[in-house]
Protein backbone atom coordinates (compact mmCIF):
# COMPACT_ATOMS: atom_id res chain seq x y z
CA UNK A 1 0.00 0.00 0.00
CA UNK A 2 2.03 3.54 -1.43
CA UNK A 3 -0.71 4.85 -3.14
CA UNK A 4 -3.48 6.58 -1.03
CA UNK A 5 -6.43 8.99 -1.71
CA UNK A 6 -7.87 10.20 1.60
CA UNK A 7 -11.36 11.96 0.08
CA UNK A 8 -12.95 15.27 2.16
CA UNK A 9 -14.44 14.80 5.49
CA UNK A 10 -18.09 14.51 5.61
CA UNK A 11 -19.60 17.24 7.53
CA UNK A 12 -22.76 19.05 8.41
CA UNK A 13 -22.46 22.46 6.32
CA UNK A 14 -21.58 24.81 9.01
CA UNK A 15 -18.81 22.95 9.96
CA UNK A 16 -17.08 22.42 6.31
CA UNK A 17 -14.26 24.79 6.72
CA UNK A 18 -12.74 23.23 9.73
CA UNK A 19 -13.54 20.23 8.11
CA UNK A 20 -11.76 21.27 5.43
CA UNK A 21 -8.40 22.52 7.67
CA UNK A 22 -8.77 19.37 9.04
CA UNK A 23 -8.57 17.00 6.31
CA UNK A 24 -5.17 19.23 5.21
CA UNK A 25 -3.58 18.61 8.27
CA UNK A 26 -4.68 14.84 7.58
CA UNK A 27 -2.44 14.73 4.39
CA UNK A 28 0.28 16.24 6.27
CA UNK A 29 0.55 13.42 8.94
CA UNK A 30 -0.05 10.60 5.89
CA UNK A 31 2.74 12.03 3.87
CA UNK A 32 5.15 13.29 6.47
CA UNK A 33 7.29 9.87 6.60
CA UNK A 34 7.09 9.41 2.86
CA UNK A 35 5.54 6.27 3.30
CA UNK A 36 2.80 7.15 1.15
CA UNK A 37 1.97 8.82 -1.84
CA UNK A 38 -1.32 10.70 -1.15
CA UNK A 39 -3.47 12.22 -3.92
CA UNK A 40 -3.38 16.04 -4.20
CA UNK A 41 -6.50 17.79 -4.02
CA UNK A 42 -6.01 19.21 -7.76
CA UNK A 43 -5.81 15.35 -8.82
CA UNK A 44 -9.21 14.65 -7.33
CA UNK A 45 -10.62 17.83 -8.90
CA UNK A 46 -9.39 16.62 -12.24
CA UNK A 47 -10.95 13.35 -12.12
CA UNK A 48 -14.08 14.94 -10.82
CA UNK A 49 -14.04 12.96 -7.84
CA UNK A 50 -13.13 15.77 -5.24
CA UNK A 51 -16.19 15.38 -2.65
CA UNK A 52 -16.73 14.24 1.26
CA UNK A 53 -18.08 10.98 1.43
CA UNK A 54 -19.03 8.35 3.99
CA UNK A 55 -19.53 4.35 4.05
CA UNK A 56 -18.84 3.37 0.92
CA UNK A 57 -19.89 -0.36 -1.10
CA UNK A 58 -16.84 -2.46 -2.61
CA UNK A 59 -17.94 -1.76 -6.08
CA UNK A 60 -17.40 1.93 -5.56
CA UNK A 61 -14.04 1.21 -3.77
CA UNK A 62 -12.82 -0.45 -6.59
CA UNK A 63 -14.27 2.25 -9.06
CA UNK A 64 -12.47 4.78 -7.21
CA UNK A 65 -9.59 2.75 -6.89
CA UNK A 66 -9.22 2.14 -10.31
CA UNK A 67 -9.84 5.87 -11.60
CA UNK A 68 -7.47 7.27 -9.07
CA UNK A 69 -4.95 4.44 -9.25
CA UNK A 70 -4.74 3.79 -5.59
CA UNK A 71 -3.98 1.28 -3.31
CA UNK A 72 -6.53 2.13 -0.62
CA UNK A 73 -9.34 4.53 -0.31
CA UNK A 74 -9.82 6.41 2.97
CA UNK A 75 -13.05 8.31 3.90
CA UNK A 76 -13.86 10.30 7.46
CA UNK A 77 -17.35 10.73 8.12
CA UNK A 78 -19.21 12.61 11.28
CA UNK A 79 -22.51 11.05 12.22
CA UNK A 80 -24.21 13.38 15.16
CA UNK A 81 -20.88 13.76 17.26
CA UNK A 82 -19.28 10.60 16.63
CA UNK A 83 -16.48 10.95 13.70
CA UNK A 84 -15.45 7.75 12.00
CA UNK A 85 -12.62 6.73 9.72
CA UNK A 86 -12.33 3.90 7.22
CA UNK A 87 -9.95 2.80 4.85
CA UNK A 88 -10.21 0.40 2.16
CA UNK A 89 -8.26 -1.84 0.40
CA UNK A 90 -8.42 -0.58 -3.23
CA UNK A 91 -7.70 -4.22 -5.17
CA UNK A 92 -11.29 -5.99 -3.69
CA UNK A 93 -13.02 -3.35 -1.67
CA UNK A 94 -12.26 -5.50 1.77
CA UNK A 95 -12.32 -2.92 4.93
CA UNK A 96 -8.34 -2.67 5.99
CA UNK A 97 -8.95 -0.20 9.08
CA UNK A 98 -11.96 1.06 10.86
CA UNK A 99 -11.76 3.26 13.93
CA UNK A 100 -14.24 5.86 15.40
CA UNK A 101 -13.71 8.85 18.47
CA UNK A 102 -16.50 10.42 20.47
CA UNK A 103 -16.29 14.04 20.67
CA UNK A 104 -17.14 16.15 23.44
CA UNK A 105 -20.36 17.24 23.85
CA UNK A 106 -19.84 20.48 25.80
CA UNK A 107 -17.50 21.50 22.61
CA UNK A 108 -18.28 23.27 19.48
CA UNK A 109 -17.52 20.32 16.71
CA UNK A 110 -15.23 22.66 15.30
CA UNK A 111 -12.83 22.96 18.03
CA UNK A 112 -11.99 19.07 17.53
CA UNK A 113 -12.37 18.31 14.64
CA UNK A 114 -8.92 18.77 13.69
CA UNK A 115 -7.36 16.99 16.74
CA UNK A 116 -9.71 13.83 15.77
CA UNK A 117 -9.19 13.40 12.73
CA UNK A 118 -5.21 13.78 14.18
CA UNK A 119 -5.79 11.22 16.21
CA UNK A 120 -7.39 8.68 14.05
CA UNK A 121 -4.90 8.80 11.31
CA UNK A 122 -1.97 8.31 13.68
CA UNK A 123 -3.90 5.35 15.14
CA UNK A 124 -4.52 4.44 11.21
CA UNK A 125 -0.64 4.24 10.64
CA UNK A 126 0.73 2.63 13.59
CA UNK A 127 -1.92 0.43 13.00
CA UNK A 128 -0.60 -1.23 9.87
CA UNK A 129 2.08 -3.88 10.81
CA UNK A 130 4.85 -3.33 7.84
CA UNK A 131 6.93 -0.40 7.60
CA UNK A 132 8.19 -0.36 3.97
CA UNK A 133 8.25 -2.39 0.99
CA UNK A 134 11.33 -4.51 -0.99
CA UNK A 135 12.33 -2.77 -4.43
CA UNK A 136 13.88 -3.81 -7.26
CA UNK A 137 17.87 -3.46 -8.03
CA UNK A 138 18.09 -1.43 -10.99
CA UNK A 139 21.20 -2.29 -12.09
CA UNK A 140 20.08 -6.36 -11.57
CA UNK A 141 16.12 -5.91 -12.24
CA UNK A 142 16.07 -8.32 -9.46
CA UNK A 143 14.89 -8.17 -5.70
CA UNK A 144 17.75 -10.34 -4.22
CA UNK A 145 21.01 -10.57 -5.57
CA UNK A 146 23.91 -12.15 -4.39
CA UNK A 147 27.03 -10.76 -3.29
CA UNK A 148 29.92 -13.67 -2.52
CA UNK A 149 27.86 -15.80 0.02
CA UNK A 150 25.38 -13.20 1.04
CA UNK A 151 22.07 -12.50 -0.23
CA UNK A 152 21.27 -8.90 -0.62
CA UNK A 153 17.70 -6.81 -0.67
CA UNK A 154 16.85 -3.19 -1.22
CA UNK A 155 14.35 -2.22 0.93
CA UNK A 156 12.13 1.16 0.73
CA UNK A 157 11.16 2.49 4.33
CA UNK A 158 10.41 6.35 4.01
CA UNK A 159 12.44 8.60 6.80
CA UNK A 160 11.96 5.63 9.37
CA UNK A 161 15.41 5.63 11.24
CA UNK A 162 17.30 2.86 10.16
CA UNK A 163 20.81 1.96 11.49
CA UNK A 164 23.16 -0.71 10.82
CA UNK A 165 22.58 -3.74 11.76
CA UNK A 166 19.02 -3.17 12.81
CA UNK A 167 16.54 -5.97 12.19
CA UNK A 168 14.56 -6.21 9.21
CA UNK A 169 11.65 -8.66 8.76
CA UNK A 170 9.97 -9.49 5.21
CA UNK A 171 6.64 -10.79 5.65
CA UNK A 172 3.30 -11.70 4.03
CA UNK A 173 0.12 -10.67 5.84
CA UNK A 174 -3.46 -12.80 5.11
CA UNK A 175 -6.63 -13.62 6.77
CA UNK A 176 -9.53 -16.05 6.72
CA UNK A 177 -11.80 -13.75 8.11
CA UNK A 178 -14.12 -10.65 6.94
CA UNK A 179 -12.53 -8.56 9.59
CA UNK A 180 -10.45 -5.13 9.03
CA UNK A 181 -7.38 -6.61 8.30
CA UNK A 182 -4.99 -3.78 10.41
CA UNK A 183 -7.38 -4.10 13.16
CA UNK A 184 -7.71 -7.46 14.53
CA UNK A 185 -7.50 -10.53 12.02
CA UNK A 186 -4.24 -10.44 10.27
CA UNK A 187 -1.88 -13.52 10.14
CA UNK A 188 1.63 -11.92 9.65
CA UNK A 189 4.02 -14.72 8.06
CA UNK A 190 7.81 -13.98 8.55
CA UNK A 191 9.57 -15.79 5.34
CA UNK A 192 12.61 -13.83 5.75
CA UNK A 193 15.23 -12.01 7.68
CA UNK A 194 17.80 -9.53 8.01
CA UNK A 195 19.94 -6.83 8.75
CA UNK A 196 21.07 -3.49 7.70
CA UNK A 197 24.23 -3.36 5.78
CA UNK A 198 24.65 -0.16 3.96
CA UNK A 199 21.77 2.97 3.66
CA UNK A 200 21.87 5.19 0.26
CA UNK A 201 20.37 8.04 -0.53
CA UNK A 202 16.32 6.29 -0.93
CA UNK A 203 17.33 3.19 0.38
CA UNK A 204 18.58 0.51 3.03
CA UNK A 205 20.39 -2.50 1.83
CA UNK A 206 19.65 -5.59 4.12
CA UNK A 207 21.89 -9.26 4.38
CA UNK A 208 19.61 -11.94 4.45
CA UNK A 209 20.41 -13.62 8.01
CA UNK A 210 17.84 -16.14 7.95
CA UNK A 211 15.12 -17.21 5.02
CA UNK A 212 12.78 -19.53 3.94
CA UNK A 213 12.46 -19.57 0.14
CA UNK A 214 14.21 -16.61 -1.34
CA UNK A 215 12.06 -16.82 -4.20
CA UNK A 216 9.53 -15.78 -2.02
CA UNK A 217 10.96 -12.87 -1.96
CA UNK A 218 9.52 -10.25 -4.30
CA UNK A 219 9.35 -6.65 -5.56
CA UNK A 220 6.94 -5.12 -3.38
CA UNK A 221 6.94 -7.44 -0.69
CA UNK A 222 6.24 -5.99 2.67
CA UNK A 223 8.71 -5.11 5.51
CA UNK A 224 8.22 -5.10 8.55
CA UNK A 225 10.63 -2.98 11.42
CA UNK A 226 9.78 -4.19 14.93
CA UNK A 227 12.05 -0.90 16.05
CA UNK A 228 10.71 1.69 13.87
CA UNK A 229 7.25 -0.04 15.12
CA UNK A 230 7.70 0.29 18.37
CA UNK A 231 8.90 4.42 17.96
CA UNK A 232 5.46 4.63 16.30
CA UNK A 233 3.18 2.84 18.37
CA UNK A 234 5.41 4.77 21.75
CA UNK A 235 4.98 8.33 19.78
CA UNK A 236 1.79 8.19 19.09
CA UNK A 237 0.56 6.08 21.96
CA UNK A 238 -2.18 4.37 19.89
CA UNK A 239 -2.53 1.56 17.50
CA UNK A 240 -3.02 -2.29 17.57
CA UNK A 241 0.15 -4.19 16.54
CA UNK A 242 2.75 -3.66 19.60
CA UNK A 243 2.60 -7.12 20.24
CA UNK A 244 1.76 -9.07 16.75
CA UNK A 245 1.67 -12.89 16.26
CA UNK A 246 4.07 -13.49 13.88
CA UNK A 247 4.11 -17.29 12.19
CA UNK A 248 7.65 -18.39 11.49
CA UNK A 249 8.08 -20.31 8.62
CA UNK A 250 10.39 -22.64 9.54
CA UNK A 251 13.36 -19.75 8.94
CA UNK A 252 16.95 -21.24 8.27
CA UNK A 253 20.28 -19.29 8.40
CA UNK A 254 22.59 -18.40 5.79
CA UNK A 255 25.31 -20.69 7.37
CA UNK A 256 23.08 -24.11 7.52
CA UNK A 257 21.89 -23.40 4.05
CA UNK A 258 25.75 -22.92 3.17
CA UNK A 259 26.47 -26.37 5.52
CA UNK A 260 24.31 -28.20 3.30
CA UNK A 261 24.94 -26.96 -0.15
CA UNK A 262 28.82 -27.70 0.92
CA UNK A 263 28.81 -32.01 0.41
CA UNK A 264 26.72 -31.37 -2.59
CA UNK A 265 29.39 -29.12 -4.05
CA UNK A 266 32.26 -31.58 -2.79
CA UNK A 267 30.27 -35.16 -4.56
CA UNK A 268 29.72 -32.46 -7.67
CA UNK A 269 33.68 -31.73 -7.91
CA UNK A 270 34.29 -35.13 -6.78
CA UNK A 271 32.21 -36.67 -9.54
CA UNK A 272 33.84 -34.34 -12.36
CA UNK A 273 37.35 -34.71 -11.38
CA UNK A 274 36.39 -38.62 -11.62
CA UNK A 275 34.83 -38.04 -15.23
CA UNK A 276 38.16 -36.34 -15.99
CA UNK A 277 40.78 -38.71 -14.84
CA UNK A 278 38.63 -41.93 -16.64
CA UNK A 279 39.05 -39.90 -20.08
CA UNK A 280 42.64 -39.25 -19.93
CA UNK A 281 43.24 -42.92 -19.05
CA UNK A 282 41.44 -43.67 -22.46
Amino acid sequence: MMRLTAFPIQVPVENRDAAEDAWWQMREQLTKNQRFFVAMKSFLQQKDVYQARGELKPADVILLSKLLDSHAIMVTFLKERTLKMIVYEGENGRILWEQEMRLQPSVPIEDQLSAATTRLTRDFMSSIPYQGHVQLDSLRGEPVYREGKHYLLQVNVGTADLQIADQVQIVRIFSDQLKPLFTHSANIEVIAEGKVVKKEKDYFIVELVRYNKINLIKEGSLVRIPKELKRVQDQYGVGRYADPELIDMGLKSAQEEEKEKRPLILSLTFIVNLVAILLLAF
